[in-house]
């Protein structure tokens, strides 16, 4: 593939920042445990390279962009569209063995307010305020968690995974966060956050619940790949847990177990689905306030991740991978 030099120098660059090297041990272990096919992976790393050829200088951060381009898709010489999104299995024993699954996709409420509600719709309704509601009031957030549940509220075009950036969504068992509902634990917000690994949800963050019966799904979901959660900081391949149960599903990093230099930091089953249009059947929920930040402390940064998902796996081992066994025949 190329000069070795240059292969060499994406590859020390890739490796010099923390980020990095989250990203690179999970395509790693994305091989390893043979999550898609190793040509996919082969064909990702080359369409970066060749972007990255393409630059006299090229800082990190450009290459980290570089990973997100050639993810979400680009033309290729017979100018069909490649995308490395959602190549993971998308087999679920889960959705076979349960009758209509509960699942549920967390997001915060502003992204809800931006992609899904009807702004007007919602507003006129709004019993509170005349105009915009203050969403820094969670009182006006749960009154209008009651008014949406009138299937009436949200855009035409209303979709989950819509960004076109990320054409994706992701998933859990709605069980899992029913668990911490009836806890009755007024850091509900926190404990969701944490369970499962959404590090990017900092203070002052109300999280929402979008339930829906697996049924609307099951033919669609995919065990997420490297790819899908290439610039997630608390995305990890690695799975500890050693029940045959949610085999086909990822895990998620627990952030309150990671905090607490737990070397097991599995969090709850996890899988991503491709883009669904918002229907009747998708019930909103409100979950509760994020209010304090994850990640900032020694016991749970960037690098103690690194550690914990590293597997005992060397960094050296990993670069060998990169340059010489990936492209072994």
């Amino acid at each position: 593939m190329g000069d070795g030099k240059l292969i060499k120098n994406m590859v020390d660059l890739m490796l010099s920042n923390v980020a990095g090297r989250i990203f690179a041990y999970n395509c790693y272990f994305t091989d390893s445990y043979n999550l898609i096919d190793r040509e996919y992976i082969k064909n990702y790393i080359v369409g970066c390279f060749e972007r990255f050829h393409q630059r006299d200088l090229c800082t990190f951060r450009e290459l980290y962009k570089i990973f997100h381009v050639v993810a979400k898709g680009y033309k290729n010489d017979d100018e069909s569209k490649i995308s490395y999104f959602l190549l993971g299995e998308n087999t679920c024993s889960e959705f076979n063995d349960v009758d209509s699954l509960k699942v549920s996709n967390v997001i915060d409420f502003s992204s809800l307010d931006e992609y899904i509600l009807d702004r007007k719709k919602v507003y006129k309704k709004h019993k509170y305020l005349d105009g915009i509601p203050d969403y820094n009031d969670e009182k006006n957030i749960v009154d209008i968690c009651k008014i949406i549940r009138n299937k009436d509220m949200y855009k035409k075009d209303a979709m989950l995974g819509g960004n076109k950036e990320r054409p994706m969504f992701w998933i859990t068992c709605a069980k899992n966060i029913e668990m911490d509902r009836e806890k009755r634990d007024s850091n509900i917000g926190n404990n969701v956050r944490d369970r499962l690994g959404l590090i990017h949800h900092k203070e002052n963050t109300y999280l929402m619940e979008l339930e829906m019966s697996s049924d609307l799904i099951k033919k669609s979901t995919h065990r997420p790949t490297f790819v899908d959660g290439h610039n997630h900081l608390r995305f990890k391949i690695v799975k500890k847990v050693r029940s045959s149960d949610y085999e086909d599903w990822g895990f998620t990093a627990d952030l309150n177990m990671l905090a607490n230099c737990c070397s097991e930091i599995d969090g709850v089953p996890e899988r991503v689905v491709e883009p669904l249009s918002i229907n009747k059947n998708i019930i909103i929920k409100y979950i509760g306030r994020v209010d304090f930040e994850r990640g900032k402390s020694k016991n749970d940064d960037d690098e103690t991740f690194l550690k914990n998902i590293s597997a005992g796996v060397s960094i050296s081992r990993v670069k060998k991978y990169f340059l010489e066994d990936l492209w072994e025949e």
